[in-house]
């Protein structure tokens, strides 16, 4: 066994150890859920209740994988292939002998397991809020939050135009956006989305001036910028770069004054030795320029132009020296005189100082427009729910009841996927451990890949992982350990992308880029073949020629290895249907998700509006459509009825008890159904969505009531669909 197995072996066995917190790396295919499920495991056998132990993940399909294992665990329904699996059935057992010594029921009651996504840990803190302040939130997710965005964004211009505080303000920013109101409305509309991010930032809210605060992060990001330059270029490069600084300045000198000769300028007289300094950036950006050309390459020659004439014997010594040390320059060192080139002055004109105060001042009345929408509509958005659960858990900066309670209940928590944390969610685990201390019995599990993180759009933000690692969270340090064998792909597979990878990621992690470093694995499946093979396309051929050279290799595929699953991977959609043409032409049966619109096929219609109420019982268009449904199929008297039953309360509600004036055909209808759906509501968290659909679909009849094998299929396509959504 390598080094690296025998480290990743350690790292595994110290995971399990219930009296610390760690942080751990582990890349795609090293058995991530499974160390969890394990250390879940362990702590349950730690506790007095299980509910003192809390897993979240950001997917219902994370929560519904891991809630599965840890069930079948307990049952002991899992087959032993690995030294892996033995020790899940080990500590599954202690589990048992610890809950029935303690009388959990887990067998009757495995809700008691807290394994659940983190929107629906927010939704619960929301929801708990009457406990401890006496006032609800009871609002439902939208299905469409943009509308409301759009219609925040149309309030608060309205608003701002007419009240004469806030004239001022509206008008500044609109000129700046040449007097577009829409231009203006889309932009805080897409600003609200991200509020979490800006809010907290702006002076009314936050009590310090916003320019300062913004001008000091520019200056801290020039120090950075110059600081690692200047370790990058070496200080014989910047020597020699300053001496030709100096001679280009005087003979340029008297030119006309542009931002370029300006910064040139700066080194007349200019004897003493340059620093990284954002009071020598000036300085450093001439350097940049003379440098590298336009389109930022390293220069093969000065001349005359940058101030080193060929007539002058010294100067043209100087530059023949310079453009010999820039054509030794590497990517890295190009690249951080790139970076040098752009650097802004780290102050922020007045102009610009009195348009921030003005759009901080929209921003702050956008976010107040939401939030009175949101009131009036009785829905919100996930940021809202966020937002709402760290006021259950904070007031006044110390604990609600609320928090103390969670404190005194949960011990330990764990997390998946901690690189896609967005700052809602890293501030909710903050406060979630506000008043927990090293050593105190309580412990952090967070687990994750920073080289997988792909959810920038949703504000995550990877370099917190490496923060995390380096500095812990809050007052709770953790232990980083790193997961580095690969169970899934063959050696030949993982040794390519080590070599590949290894040159695209950066040698160090970078917080503020939010770059990190690659991490190699080491192949755990030693008689796995295969190996990667790349096709070239001639670029004549174009998207069809290059879809049916891969149709064609498909096909060959399927013909010779005919048990073997084959998946075929893309940029976008798009460049996927001239591929989907090509394996038809070829009769190549192949699943196509998200290919196709599927909206407009009733069994999908029905389908969906399945998913949609099993997912919130204030949805009634859903609710009365998987009642009108086939497999349901109430008559449109009865819906009429039930929806009047419902108008001022939810449709899961009303079908919780009697309801009165319903035909005889419709009351049997709801005898044989609405146990089926009801239980399945209350049971949503228990398993990944597109399972639940499938199961209480199938369990209600729908596929009887497909009329083609046809309809099957697009059901087959829309459960796959929503369950890749859910990843």
């Amino acid at each position: 066994m390598t080094d690296l197995a025998q480290a990743d072996e350690r790292a595994r066995d110290e995971a399990l150890d219930p009296r610390h917190s760690f942080i751990v790396q582990a890349p795609a295919g090293s058995g991530k859920t499974t160390v969890l499920t394990q250390r879940y495991l362990r702590l349950l056998t730690t506790v007095e209740e299980p509910e003192q132990v809390l897993a979240i993940t950001f997917t219902r399909k994370a929560a519904g994988e891991m809630r599965e294992r840890v069930q079948k665990a307990l049952e002991g329904d899992i087959k032993v292939r690995s030294d892996a699996d033995a020790k899940t059935l080990e500590l599954a057992q202690a589990v048992r002998a610890h809950a029935a010594a303690r009388g959990w029921g887990l067998e009757d009651s495995a809700a008691r397991l807290r394994i659940q996504t983190i929107d629906s840990f927010n939704a619960y803190l929301a929801n708990a809020m009457p406990l401890t302040s006496g006032s609800g939130f009871g609002r439902g997710i939208a299905d469409a939050p943009e509308d409301l965005y759009a219609l925040a964004a149309r309030e608060t211009l309205r608003h701002a135009e007419t009240d004469p505080a806030l004239r001022g303000p509206f008008e500044r920013i609109l000129r700046r956006l040449d007097d577009s109101w829409m231009r203006l409305e889309r932009l805080i509309a897409s600003m609200l989305s991200r509020r979490a991010e800006w809010l907290p930032n702006l002076p009314q809210l936050s009590g310090e001036p916003l320019v300062p605060r913004i001008e000091e992060s520019l200056r801290v990001i020039v120090r950075e910028e110059l600081e690692a330059a200047t370790a990058s270029l070496g200080t014989e490069f910047v020597a020699l770069a300053c001496s030709v600084a100096r001679v280009a300045a005087k003979n340029r000198m008297g030119e006309a004054v542009d931002a370029e000769a300006a910064d040139l300028a700066e080194w007349l007289g200019y004897t003493a030795s340059l620093a990284p300094r954002e009071d020598d950036l000036p300085r450093w950006r001439a350097l940049s320029r003379l440098s590298l050309t336009r389109d930022g390459s390293p220069r093969a020659r000065l001349t005359k132009a940058q101030g080193l004439p060929a007539d002058d014997a010294d100067a043209k010594a100087l530059a023949q020296a310079f453009a010999q040390e820039l054509e030794k320059l590497d990517t890295r060192q190009i690249a951080a005189l790139r970076i040098i080139g752009v650097l802004p002055d780290p102050v922020v004109p007045e102009k610009a100082r009195g348009a921030l105060d003005a759009l901080a001042t929209l921003l702050l009345l956008s976010a107040a427009q939401l939030t009175r929408i949101f009131n009036e509509q009785g829905e919100c958005d996930h940021p809202e729910v966020a937002g709402a659960a760290r006021q259950a858990l904070t007031q006044d900066s110390a604990p609600t009841p609320l928090a103390e309670r969670l404190g005194t209940r949960i011990a330990h928590i764990l997390v998946d996927e901690f690189q896609d944390t967005s700052r809602d969610q890293y501030e909710l685990l903050r406060t979630l451990t506000q008043d927990w201390s090293e050593g105190d019995g309580r412990t952090l599990f967070v687990v994750g890949d920073p080289m997988q993180s792909i959810y920038g759009f949703r504000n995550a933000e990877v370099g917190r992982f490496s923060t995390v690692r380096g500095a812990g969270l809050g007052a709770i340090a953790l232990r980083p350990l790193e997961l580095r064998r690969n169970f899934r792909s063959a050696p030949a597979l993982v040794h390519w992308c080590n070599d590949i990878f290894k040159r695209v990621f950066p040698e160090a992690d970078d917080v503020r880029r939010s770059a990190v470093r690659h991490l190699p694995s080491v192949a755990a499946r030693a008689g796995l073949e295969g190996a990667p093979n790349l096709y070239r396309v001639d670029s004549d051929c174009g998207p069809r020629g290059e879809a049916q050279a891969a149709a064609e290799l498909i096909a060959g595929l399927a013909r010779t290895r005919p048990e073997e699953s084959i998946a075929v991977l893309a940029g976008a959609r798009g460049h996927l249907r001239a591929i989907r043409t090509a394996l038809g032409a070829r009769g190549v049966p192949f699943i196509g998700v998200n290919l196709e619109p599927l909206a407009d096929v009733p069994v999908v219609r029905d389908l969906e509006a399945l998913a949609r109420a099993l997912e919130s019982p204030l949805d009634r268009v859903a609710w009365l459509a998987v009642l009108r449904a086939p497999f349901v199929g109430l008559s449109l008297p009865d819906l009429t009825v039930i929806a009047e039953a419902a108008r001022d309360s939810s449709v899961p509600a009303v079908l919780s008890g009697s309801i009165l004036g319903l035909s005889p055909d419709g009351m049997e209808r709801l005898v044989r159904t609405k146990g089926l759906l009801l239980s399945a509501w209350h049971e949503r968290e228990l398993e990944p969505r597109a399972h639940m659909v499938e199961r209480v679909w199938h369990a209600l009849g729908g596929p009887s009531a497909c009329m083609q094998e046809s309809e099957l299929a697009t059901a087959r396509r829309f459960l796959l669909a929503l369950d890749e959504e859910d990843r």
